[in-house]
Formats: structure tokens, sequence, C-alpha cells
């Protein structure tokens, strides 16, 4: 129900509406949502220096973007923040930390 209450919602990332909304953009929006009721996570996210975000991912380090973007849509489906929120919070970071 997060995810589906943040992807219902304007992104608190920035209102531009010609930006393209996607599944990152909808998670992403599913943290903040999280941390804005007080969830926050007890292990460091791989932005801050805690498992590797490809470990968090579950691919091998060097993976292809095609199979880094397939686990993560995958561990989405099956951590979702409303019963993983910790899981979730660390899918997202790993995702976001990957893709710059």
């Amino acid at each position: 129900a997060i995810l589906a209450e943040a992807s219902t919602q304007p992104s608190a990332l920035g209102r531009r509406a010609a930006m393209k909304r996607t599944i990152s953009h909808d998670a992403q929006a599913a943290v903040i949502q999280l941390r804005n009721l007080g969830f926050q996570p007890v292990c460091l996210p791989p932005s801050r220096g805690g498992t590797s975000p490809f470990a968090a991912l579950g691919v091998r380090p060097g993976a292809a973007w095609p199979e880094i973007r397939h686990a993560f849509v995958g561990r989405l489906r099956q951590f979702p923040p409303e019963r993983h929120p910790e899981e979730f919070v660390h899918i997202v970071d790993a995702y976001d930390v990957l893709k710059r």
C-alpha cells in the first residue's frame, strides 16, 4: 500500500509534470514516505558504506544493466515496503548507487 500510495501522490523529488514516472521513482517516493512515517533503517544502506549494492540486489559485481534492473524489480516484489521496510530501503538505495 505504501508503494501504491506513493505512486498516486506527487513525487517528493519534484513536481515536474514532464518527468517520466518509473518504478524507481515510485520506489524512491515510497522510501521518502517511510521516512516521513518515522522509519529509520537499523543497518547502514549501501550508499553509506553498508552492504555492497550488488549484494543488496543479489547480482554479481560487474553485472550488465539489464540484469541489475531485472533484479531490482524482482527484489521490490519480493520485499514490499509494508512487510519488509528495511530490505526495501536497502534495495532502493542500492539501485540508486548503481544508477549514478
